[in-house]
């Protein structure tokens, strides 16, 4: 799903904005942003998840009724048949060495389900646990392994596997299999110096003991758990314990401590008998890494987020997560085998750059909540994680064209409200999974207004119901459920818009309270579904935009009214040629320059030039943005400084002259950090700002000023300022920061709005004319630093079209198709507009005649090959 020009939602493989319409303005309303930033579960947070984890170990029967060892799926099934349903047995896979099979007799036959062991942790269905026992225990007492089924009925193996055998470790000249653990330990002290070790059987069956000499006459015991095919001390598993010998004859056990050589056996522990032990590899620690690095993700249900360094190896479709870069055993692994992958809204947990990976596995549903440090980075581990996921809920592939459908939903208002719903918010979700949610109310019941529209784009049919749970928000207690409406997607008709009022349900599926009015809610909701067709059918409109200089997306920006989510398929399509972007951008704007008469109007609407810019530049500069401004905000954010300026808000006591004392020292000092860091601007957004200066000094020769201020205007004005009221969505801190130092945010904004505009501030807000000194001071400061901003690795040149890079050898995104398509799908509804102008008498009249016809075209294709 790709986000569209209001909360946009769910893109597998898109990096997406958004902004919120309101249905006063066009741009966020701060008020309303910090209170929807503000909607968290107040549930009890975790240090870390593993503290939520119970441990069912207890609840399983002992393994030796269960575990069969080495056994094919035709022998566990022979085993199997005539048993009763809800038999179980647990067999060592014998196609693949070191995972396991879980073989289950259920209602209707055989069902078998692969466990996969890794790094000492057994996964099953995207579920990890820390052993076999623990993974028999949780289905046999906690969850069902098939609908309404749990593990009941364990299968001995047959007598031969019990029989008891020799240790495989026997004759080997470390291996002391007839001391107890007393005697082993006196036995080094004797025989042994430091660095002497021995292993012996442990008194839990099944596991070892390492002894070492670590000097002064101490031993000290190290216990190697075995879990079937391999070793575990210390948390990090072995393929042997000839493998820990090894490690740790190269790293120190001990403070300045290495095995050394085994104490010597006496005679009595001879024996004439040797065997080695040759586990089996660890099947899912190799494999082709595909992607490393760090992301921030959400710790179970509580509020804390947390830095993992994450690792993919695409040939087991594992994702695993490490504490950093250095460590060598996972905190965890996500299978992907059993993943959908979704993007996430901004307004889900306050934070930019998210997605999510949904596991459905069988009685359960789980998420892992993955945030990105930038839009850029997002749209790498998205666009590589997405054909390794089951994704059944994003495409519906049939033959050689796929079906994808698109929902935009207007949450408008509601009515007849209980009383008691005095924070009413609305969480929205699709097919039971989470994706937005509105900002809170702060109207009084019964009637409240929203007026917020989302748009959730390149969904499949699996996507079949729209449910939005009304909440109301408390500040001390986990937030109450006012009701629930459900919306049958199948029941409405394709690319038609309905408004409706819907009456809110009560949550719980027990039916209870069916009959207490909780109110209406009315949606305005469209379904469209529509089909993508092979590649090749798009080559004549991708050819027709990228001609005549971009002309054709001029024309369509001139028409259809949703531009952000034209410039992101746009854009998209460029996702692996940056240059082809920077072209873009800059034939797009040549075009808005040479169109205006008064430098003062440059840019200053949402059209197709601003919008492309706006989105290229938080794409790529979110790295500066943090390097500079993050460590500052979170300090203010902690002392909390008086700052107010207005007297109208001033607190009781406050001195007005050390509050401008404490804003312009501040102010300095974010100022010093952004003008330090000029050489850190992305080398690329630099060509493009120097591009734009070189457009408005040949256009505008005699307004010196308009330089600085058309590349300040996107820098500082849709950028650091937008970040600095709005922290939590910039990704600059964790929590919504609290009401003065928001408010001191807001006015160093404030001033550096006014500095880059080379404004000072008058009548309109005089309380603010106390800060004049401090723009007078850094005006020449702010020129330079844009200067410096917008440089060239070369001599400027006037764009030229990017169709002389010829098509073939333009590198488009690998979903171009799918970006094409939804751009056929924008323009389809406006199509007698393109007529009009294709009529006139305008120089573009011929451009939009053949994107009409392209349009019709792909449409009329798509509706044969969907019928």
């Amino acid at each position: 799903m790709s986000f569209m020009s209001v909360p946009k939602l769910l893109s597998p493989t898109a990096t997406d904005s958004f902004v919120i319409n309101d249905g006063k303005k066009l741009y966020y309303d701060l008020e309303d942003l910090r209170r929807s930033l503000a909607q968290e579960d107040d549930e009890a947070a975790f240090e870390d998840e593993r503290q939520e984890e119970e441990h069912f170990a207890e609840f399983a029967p002992p393994e030796h009724q269960w575990y069969h060892g080495v056994l094919d799926r035709p022998g566990a099934e022979k085993r199997l048949q005539g048993t009763r349903a809800g038999t179980y047995l647990v067999r060592e896979s014998e196609g693949k060495p070191g995972s396991y099979s879980l073989s289950y007799m259920g209602r209707h036959g055989f069902d078998h389900f692969r466990i996969i062991c890794a790094y000492g942790q057994y996964y099953i269905g995207g579920r990890q646990f820390e052993s076999l026992g623990d993974l028999i225990g949780y289905y046999t007492h906690k969850s069902y392994i098939l609908v309404e089924q749990k593990l009941e009925f364990p299968l001995p193996p047959e007598a031969r596997i019990l029989e008891t055998q020799q240790d495989p470790h026997e004759g080997r000249p470390w291996f002391f299999s007839g001391l107890s653990k007393h005697h082993a330990t006196s036995y080094v002290q004797s025989h042994g110096t430091v660095g002497s070790f021995l292993i012996r059987p442990s008194e839990a069956q099944g596991n070892y003991s390492l002894m070492v000499h670590i000097g002064d006459n101490t031993v000290q015991r190290y216990r190697v758990r075995q879990d079937f095919q391999f070793f575990n001390i210390g948390g990090k598993p072995y393929e042997s314990l000839d493998d820990i010998i090894s490690h740790y004859r190269q790293c120190q056990i001990a403070t300045n401590v290495y095995l050394m050589e085994p104490v010597v056996k006496t005679e009595e522990y001879i024996t004439l008998e040797s065997g080695s032990s040759k586990a089996a590899g660890l099947s899912s620690a190799g494999g082709t890494i595909s992607k490393e690095g760090y992301l921030t993700k959400k710790v179970g249900q509580s509020k804390k987020w947390k830095d993992f360094y994450f690792s993919l190896k695409v040939a087991e479709r594992h994702l695993l997560f490490f504490e950093n870069e250095k460590s060598s055993h996972p905190k965890g692994l996500i299978d992907l085998n059993f993943c959908n992958l979704y993007n996430v809204h901004e307004s889900l947990h306050g934070r930019s750059n998210c997605f999510q990976l949904v596991i459905r596995s069988f009685a359960e549903v789980s998420s892992f909540f993955l945030c990105c440090q930038s839009r850029e980075d997002k749209q790498e581990w998205m666009t590589v994680l997405e054909p390794l996921c089951v994704n059944a809920e994003r495409t519906s592939q049939k033959g050689t064209h796929m079906e994808m459908c698109n929902i935009r939903l207007t949450v408008l208002d509601s009515q007849k409200l209980p009383k008691n719903a005095s924070r009413p918010y609305c969480l929205i979700s699709l097919n039971d999974v989470a994706v937005a949610k509105t900002t809170c109310s702060e109207g009084s019941a019964p009637s409240i207004a929203w007026d917020e529209d989302f748009v959730f784009s390149n969904l499949s049919k699996e996507i079949s119901t729209l449910a939005i749970v009304m909440l109301n928000k408390h500040k001390r207690v986990k937030d109450t459920v006012v009701g629930k409406v459900s919306v049958d997607l199948t029941q409405l008709p394709n690319r038609t818009t309905t408004e409706d009022w819907y009456e809110l349900k009560p949550h719980d599926k027990s039916g209870k309270n069916s009959k207490v009015n909780l109110g209406t809610l009315r949606l305005r909701v469209q379904y469209q579904c529509d089909v993508v067709l092979p590649e090749a059918e798009y080559l004549p409109l991708q050819e027709l935009l990228l001609a005549e200089d971009m002309q054709a997306i001029t024309c369509l920006g001139e028409v259809v009214k949703d531009r952000r989510s034209l410039i992101g398929s746009v854009m998209k399509i460029f996702t692996d040629c940056p240059s082809g972007i920077r072209t873009l951008l800059k034939n797009l704007a040549q075009k808005e320059i040479c169109a205006h008469e008064d430098p003062a109007t440059l840019f200053r609407s949402n059209s197709v030039a601003s919008t492309a810019i706006d989105e290229y530049m938080k794409s790529v500069a979110m790295p500066f943005l943090h390097s500079t401004v993050k460590t500052m905000v979170n300090d203010i954010i902690t002392s909390n400084p008086h700052c107010e300026l207005d007297p109208n808000r001033l607190e009781k006591g406050e001195d007005v002259a050390q509050n401008l004392t404490n804003l312009t020292k501040l102010m300095d000092q974010m100022l010093e950090r952004i003008f330090s860091s000029s050489a850190s601007v992305d080398k690329p957004l630099q060509e493009v700002f120097c591009t734009l200066q070189s457009l408005v000094k040949e256009r505008f020769p005699d307004q010196e000023a308009v330089r600085t201020r058309v590349v300040a205007g996107f820098f500082f004005l849709r950028f650091i300022c937008l970040a600095l009221v709005n922290p939590r969505l910039f990704n600059l801190t964790s929590n919504q920061p609290p009401e003065r130092a928001s408010r001191t945010l807001t006015l160093i904004a404030k001033g550096l709005q006014n500095l880059a505009s080379l404004v000072e501030f008058g009548a309109k807000e005089p309380y603010m004319t106390a800060v004049n000194p401090f723009i007078s001071k850094y005006r020449q400061g702010m020129v330079d630093f844009v200067d410096k901003i917008s440089v060239s690795p070369g001599p400027f040149e006037r764009s030229t079209s990017v169709s002389s890079l010829t098509l073939g050898s333009l590198p488009v995104s690998g979903s171009a198709h799918r970006e094409l398509a939804n751009l056929v799908s924008l323009s389809f509804d406006y199509l007698p507009e393109m007529k009009k102008a294709s009529q006139s008498d305008k120089p573009t009249a011929r451009v939009f005649a053949q994107l009409m016809s392209e349009v019709e075209r792909l449409h009329v294709t798509a509706q044969r090959s969907g019928s």
